[in-house]
């Protein structure tokens, strides 16, 4: 079975300051909403948050976006709680990325829907 993930928000640098906001103001914001893309590089980030938890994460960086997808199920529970401190690490992440520009991240999208 084969669900489409589901979109946590749409990151917007501009208006409210890297926040990510789940509200569509209106159908035309929901319609600028774009699809992520092809996948142009994927990898895999571990985030240490104190010295016994780390979290893992793949991210698949597309060309219009950025899908965050948990790789187990304690990684599952972290993001869920934890939406804005793993997106931030995944941005800062990419920017590593040779020539990726911050403006290509239209869309993030946090898959959490595998149960492992």
């Amino acid at each position: 079975m084969n669900q489409n993930p589901t979109v946590e928000g749409i990151y917007d640098d501009g208006s409210n300051l890297g926040e990510v906001s789940t509200e569509f103001t209106d159908d035309e914001e929901k319609e600028r909403f774009e699809e992520p893309g092809d996948i142009i590089d994927k990898r895999n980030i571990v985030l240490k948050v104190s010295a016994g938890d780390s979290y893992n994460y793949q991210l698949e960086l597309r060309n219009k976006g950025l899908v965050i997808k948990a790789l187990d199920n304690s990684s599952v529970s972290f993001i869920e709680s934890n939406k804005g401190l793993v997106i931030q690490s995944a941005i800062s992440e990419v920017m590593s990325v040779v020539g990726f520009v911050k403006s290509q991240l239209k869309t993030i999208i946090i898959d959490i829907k595998e149960r492992f």
